[in-house]
């Protein structure tokens, strides 16, 4: 199976010179933990999103408190506390190699983009672990089956 087949589609995402003050909004707002960062200019001349960085509910804490003072934290923007190394997949890229990316890099998120580069949605961790429940009750179900039926498996 596939990451295109399992990640969600419907992208929140927010330029990297808006202030936090937004992002946090629009964290609040959409239910999410994550916004996929992408650059204005880069927009303004492709209509085809391309991430430059993912931003975290935890970049947002982090930065407030090692970037600036409190008094300061409304002239922040997500380009001072973004993750600027940014870790993406692909649509076809399987999804226990996506499992491997998450944990090799302890992400959360990653960023899904088609053959041309461009963004097309944001897998989850907790996506992943539906995905490996699902499987593994799969498995389990096979199992029992094959107990229930006096029929031997081989694996």
């Amino acid at each position: 199976m596939e990451v295109g087949s399992i990640c969600n589609r419907q992208v929140r995402t927010i330029y990297e010179d808006e202030t936090l003050i937004n992002a946090a909004r629009r964290m609040l707002n959409t239910d999410t933990n994550a916004l996929v960062v992408i650059s204005r200019e880069q927009k303004l001349s492709d209509p085809i999103m391309m991430p430059v960085a993912l931003l975290k509910d935890r970049d947002i804490v982090m930065g407030g408190i090692l970037v600036c003072r409190d008094e300061e934290l409304c002239g922040l923007r997500v380009h001072d506390v973004m993750s600027h190394e940014l870790v993406v997949v692909y649509e076809h890229t399987p999804l226990d190699q996506a499992f491997t990316i998450m944990q090799e890099h302890h992400l959360h998120y990653l960023p899904v983009l088609n053959d041309h580069g461009a963004l097309v949605g944001l897998l989850s961790l907790d996506q992943l672990l539906a995905w490996v429940a699902e499987e593994l009750n799969q498995a389990a179900d096979v199992l029992a089956y094959s107990a229930w039926s006096g029929s031997s498996l081989s694996v």
